[in-house]
């Protein structure tokens, strides 16, 4: 099966770029980038974003006021905020209780910038009677993972 990649290099060898024979950069706006473009932008996040998200989460999440844009950083991935979060909240060994299945790549953002453990939430998909909540996370699941951690190893 070809996959994107392949398809891309097959369109670079149907048409390779040459200086002289095939530049394909031919329009004179192809190599001009706004200024504001070479910029870095604001580490909170495009401000304009900030606003639209306060806006969506203000309605959605039905708050009691509204939200203000400035208490808002967008990150780039759930990595990114993972390590910020292990970093600037917790003390190496804390541990945190996660929803499982998850993506495998935060425990080595949280180990390697917190020095912190997941705790795994397990989250089924099965129905086994008519109280099952497949996929659902609950207080109860939350507690029984909580209290297995404090048995095996003692973290929180």
């Amino acid at each position: 099966a070809s996959g994107l990649l392949d398809k891309g290099f097959d369109m670079y060898i149907r048409d390779p770029f040459d200086a002289e024979r095939n530049p394909q950069l031919t329009k004179p706006d192809m190599n001009y980038l706004e200024p504001h473009l070479l910029q870095y932008c604001d580490t909170q996040g495009i401000k304009s974003f900030r606003e639209e998200i306060a806006k969506f989460l203000t309605e959605y999440a039905k708050a009691p006021s509204e939200l203000d844009p400035e208490h808002i950083t967008v990150m780039n991935g759930c990595c990114a905020v993972f390590a910020t979060l292990s970093t600037v909240l917790c003390d190496p060994g804390d541990g945190y209780l996660i929803p499982a299945p998850y993506y495998g790549g935060i425990n080595s953002k949280t180990w390697l910038y917190g020095g912190m453990q997941p705790i795994h939430v397990p989250l089924f998909s099965e129905v086994t009677d008519e109280d099952s909540r497949p996929f659902q996370l609950t207080i109860e699941k939350l507690e029984t993972a909580h209290k297995r951690a404090m048995e095996q190893v003692g973290i929180f």
